[in-house]
């Protein structure tokens, strides 16, 4: 792959990588860096411990919007099994009890909602 990054959008992703607080976003900005000193997608894959079609995406999101399309997260989760009383209920109980961990909350709500959740979508 041939160098497609200009003096200034290098310097500009490098500051902006130098910026960044989220993992994930510098760990984008750092794909496109490498990718434009020509490493092979599966050598930036492995020292990034994603997969190839991750930075191939991560490429095309670059292309399509620069770096502000690096900076995106547009994972917006699922919705509630809770209704919005329920939710509320649930909020002040977390406010009121520390649990120490997920499955406590789970069971919390499996008992006073009589819901089940895992503890990834309970996170």
């Amino acid at each position: 792959m041939n160098k497609f990054l200009s003096k200034k959008d290098r310097r500009e992703l490098e500051e902006a990588h130098r910026a960044e607080s989220s993992q994930r976003h510098a760990d984008r900005i750092k794909a496109i860096l490498l990718l434009d000193s020509d490493w092979p997608v599966n050598k930036i894959a492995e020292a990034l411990l994603l997969d190839s079609n991750t930075i191939r995406r991560y490429r095309e999101l670059y292309k399509d919007g620069g770096i502000e399309n690096l900076r995106s997260d547009n994972y917006l989760g699922r919705s509630s099994k809770l209704s919005t009383k329920e939710e509320e209920s649930l909020k002040k109980e977390l406010r009121r009890k520390i649990y120490l961990c997920t499955t406590e909350i789970i069971g919390y709500i499996k008992t006073n909602f009589n819901m089940e959740y895992s503890r990834s979508g309970i996170t």
